[in-house]
């Protein structure tokens, strides 16, 4: 029992092809032709074995004695009771097939947690990546290779700069100041301090002084801390490259000029270059500003020193027109020198009203303004003009274009302005 239920097991995992060809090689029959005649019938064992002994193929011919014995052991075979058999293969294949039937339903269940799952995740947007420019290509290669080789630092440096000449061959810096000739520092220098016509004065008188009595350690010594050099001379451009082409040497806070490095060739030449700037246009234009400033300024504080200027000034306020409430009028701006001051006014008031209120801040700006000494810019124009004061000053804001927004700044007279009064 035992032992067919083993050869049972066996030939349930056999595949059913070689339980067929089990069975004809039980018969007698050898392997070749079996398979051969299972092939020729379909998988039919009872065909196949009519087949095999109507041929006599059976690995040559079929002895006529073992015909009689392969008959009889069929006969006995098919007279031996399959009862049990029968029962063993069906609870095999039984088996077999629920086996199968597990399996099937377990990939029929993953199969559909993975599409489940694929419709539970959010389909991503394909981005469309362009393609890479030649400049593009040419960074990754230069990142790539600062990867490959790192620095010492973080940021990427050539171990070994190139001059000048490698890159732009036909093109040479010019020599720095310092690298010059004597003669072509004191020139520049000089042109630097053109646009400060007080650095350039004090500078001659300083140097005047030096020519004269070169053996005074007083002229060959600057304090740089003095309050007069630093209002002067302190930050103007070129005065300390002057002083350097004049063979001073700095020590500490001051500048000293030894003796046996007075040079009166040098001196002559500063000098010289300096009074050459006085009358180039720069210095001229600059120094008129720079008066202008300065008299306005003496007359802005004047109110201060003077009891009859206070009262003018009170006089001048008086006339003025009252100045509209928040929100109403505009707002007129004058420019001063270096004060800026603000106030609002209607559109029917007149320039004269203006003159009044400029009146309040000094009598004699007023005064100039008339006579054209000094102008009164409009700067709301394309290019800014001068207003003509006397001939406008009945005129209202609005008429001269000077409201609802109005710009001044007090100037001095361009030489056409005035010899056109």
């Amino acid at each position: 029992m035992f032992k067919k239920f083993s050869d049972g097991l066996k030939s349930a995992w056999t595949s059913e092809e070689e339980q067929k060809l089990e069975t004809l090689k039980s018969m007698g029959f050898s392997a070749g032709p079996a398979r051969e005649a299972l092939r020729a019938t379909d998988g039919n064992v009872e065909r196949a074995a009519e087949l095999l002994l109507g041929s006599h193929v059976g690995g040559g011919a079929v002895p006529a004695s073992s015909v009689p014995q392969q008959r009889q052991r069929q006969s006995q075979s098919q007279s031996q009771p399959h009862t049990d058999d029968a029962a063993m293969q069906r609870a095999l294949e039984e088996s077999r097939r629920s086996e199968e039937a597990r399996h099937v339903t377990a990939a029929l269940a993953a199969s559909s947690l993975d599409q489940k799952q694929q419709r539970q995740q959010p389909q991503t947007k394909q981005v469309r990546v362009a393609p890479r420019t030649a400049a593009a290509n040419k960074a990754a290669a230069a990142a790539a290779g600062r990867a490959k080789h790192p620095q010492s630092s973080s940021h990427f440096r050539p171990q070994k700069e190139q001059p000048l000449a490698y890159h732009h061959p036909g093109v040479s810096l010019p020599a720095k100041l310092q690298n010059k000739s004597k003669e072509e520092q004191i020139v520049r220098c000089a042109q630097r301090m053109s646009c400060h016509p007080m650095a350039v004065d004090t500078m001659i008188k300083s140097l005047t002084a030096l020519q004269k009595t070169p053996h005074n350690p007083k002229f060959r010594t600057v304090d740089t801390q003095n309050p007069g050099y630093v209002k002067f001379l302190g930050d103007v451009p070129g005065v300390s490259g002057m002083w350097t082409a004049m063979n001073f040497q700095t020590v500490g806070s001051k500048l000293i000029l030894a003796e046996s490095s007075v040079d009166p060739a040098l001196l002559y030449l500063g000098i010289s270059a300096l009074e050459t700037v006085r009358s180039s246009k720069e210095y001229i234009e600059a120094k008129r500003l720079y008066k202008f400033q300065t008299e306005l300024e003496q007359i802005q504080q004047e109110g201060d020193r003077s009891q009859e200027e206070a009262i003018q000034r009170a006089e001048c306020m008086s006339k003025c027109p009252s100045e509209p409430p928040l929100g109403r009028g505009a707002l007129l701006q004058l420019v001063m020198g270096d004060q800026t001051v603000r106030r609002r006014f209607d559109g029917d008031d007149v320039l004269q009203d203006v003159l009044y209120w400029i009146g309040a801040h000094g009598t004699q700006i007023t005064a100039k303004l008339l006579d054209r000494t000094w102008c009164l810019m409009d700067l709301n124009q394309n290019g800014p003009a001068p207003i003509d004061c006397e001939a406008d000053r009945d005129k209202t804001l609005q008429y001269i274009g000077c409201w609802p927004s109005g710009r001044f700044e007090i100037r001095p007279s361009p030489d056409e302005w005035v010899t056109t009064k």
